[in-house]
């Protein structure tokens, strides 16, 4: 199994390189078929044109951008898997400084929002399966659908309008007050919790939606399988059957779920980090854009292709260790 495991990541991770390497490669010529000109967009639009041409040539000559296209791709690539990454043209920082500081912050909103989901969704749909047509599922599927309708802007505009400007319960964007610094340690503890409570409600009713109304409608499926019915048929409780044969087979259309995750630590939090001024990557990569900063939006952008890839191979190993009958060979 070890060595059936190896030379299966071993082909994954050389269809994975492929793969991201035209991922990069489309990427970088379709940021270079923007009209605009990145330097003119640094130094203020308009009041670019009244500088010395000698001071935009030499930006441009140092940003590699005064050579042709391919020229540039080319060196970019050298760069990139050098780990070179360059430096911001908005404000002149390295770029891997700005994701290290970006980074950790998403990620912490997103896993705490991902284990808040999981930690609902399981056993709300698992007992709505096993309740089916039930009050409780009747009702829950009203809610259930109901948020998973609204639209994320507006729940967090909506959020900030009541919460935040009207009754003044939870602050109104940022991670920390203006005062975090003097605070104690539980007090510093209450002001993050404080400011990431409006935030997690965003990111994580539509997740918890959708995954509870999958994990149902994955354990009504396996349950009505048959080797279901000959453990049910023998004497074994409904809660037994369910938790010790329905579930691990229910987790598969779940676990596939997980494989979108990674990418939407970047993707996903752009409307919320932009909303609530959180310094994330989503609001890196919204001014990134709005500045043109080309070399932090390649970054960016790389990074995600990497985690898509590296996510997709992480629920395909797993899917063997949820149904031993998968094989590598198949997955």
């Amino acid at each position: 199994m070890n060595q059936e495991l190896l030379r299966y990541i071993g082909k994954r991770l050389l269809q994975a390189m492929v793969t991201f390497l035209g991922i990069i490669t489309i990427v970088f010529f379709v940021i270079h078929l923007i009209p605009a000109d990145p330097i003119e967009i640094a130094q203020g639009g308009v009041m670019a044109k009244n500088l010395d041409r000698s001071v935009i040539e030499s930006v441009r000559k140092l940003y590699d951008l005064d050579k042709p296209v391919p020229v540039q791709y080319v060196l970019w690539l050298k760069k990139f898997f050098t780990f070179n990454f360059g430096v911001s043209i908005h404000d002149n920082r390295p770029v891997i400084v700005k994701i290290a500081e970006a980074f950790p912050v998403t990620l912490a909103l997103n896993l705490i929002s991902i284990i808040i989901a999981v930690l609902i969704s399981l056993p709300v749909g698992i007992y709505n399966a096993m309740r089916d047509g039930g009050p409780f599922d009747r009702i829950s599927a009203v809610v259930l659908f109901g948020l998973y309708s609204l639209p994320t802007p507006w729940v967090a505009l909506m959020l900030v309008s009541f919460l935040s400007v009207q009754f003044n319960i939870f602050p109104l964007y940022g991670l920390v007050s203006d005062s975090y610094a003097s605070l104690p340690f539980f007090g510093k503890l209450g002001d993050i919790t404080a400011h990431m409570v409006l935030p997690l409600v965003c990111y994580t009713y539509h997740n918890l939606a959708f995954m509870t109304r999958l994990t149902r409608a994955s354990v009504l499926d396996t349950l009505s399988q048959e080797y279901i019915k000959t453990a049910m048929a023998k004497g074994l409780s409904e809660k037994a059957v369910v938790l010790k044969h329905a579930l691990r087979n229910s987790l598969i259309p779940i676990v596939t779920i997980f494989s979108t995750l990674l990418p939407s630590l970047i993707g996903g939090s752009v409307i919320v980090e932009k909303i609530f001024s959180i310094p994330g990557m989503g609001l890196l990569m919204f001014e990134s854009i709005r500045m043109f900063d080309y070399p932090v939006i390649m970054t960016v952008l790389a990074f995600s292709a990497f985690l898509t890839l590296v996510n997709i191979l992480i629920v395909d190993i797993l899917y063997v260790f949820i149904n031993p009958r998968i094989s590598y060979a198949t997955t």
